[in-house]
């Protein structure tokens, strides 16, 4: 079995293959089952034999035998998460509307004649 270390504070990308009567288990079962492990905030996405899960690492840092289901797991690049977050904070706010001043109109009197 491969070895990795997790870093407390880092977010992680896995690729999860499985088989036989896993294959069958809910993107929640897989979320629970890292929560378990340690890790926070978890997206697990896809169906059938091949998931893909992103989660954060919050215990202290850590080296552990990677399962044979993880087919691969590599850290996100803070660069990465960073960049995403400023994109979004990026976006320039709606003008406001302008206030149109109260002028009092003219009001015409009608001649008597």
């Amino acid at each position: 079995m491969a070895k990795f270390t997790f870093r407390k504070g880092r977010r992680y990308r896995a690729t999860i293959k499985l088989t036989g009567l896993k294959r069958l288990a809910s993107n929640d079962t897989i979320a629970g089952v890292l929560r378990t492990v340690g890790f926070a905030e978890i997206r697990v996405e896809g169906s059938g034999g091949t998931r893909y899960a992103t989660a954060l690492w919050v215990k202290a840092d850590a080296t552990a035998d990677i399962p044979p289901e993880v087919e691969r797991v590599e850290e996100i690049p803070l660069m990465a998460i960073a960049g995403a977050r400023t994109m979004q904070t990026k976006r320039k706010p709606k003008a406001r509307a302008k206030k149109q001043r109260k002028t009092a109109k003219p009001t015409r009197r009608k001649s008597r004649g």
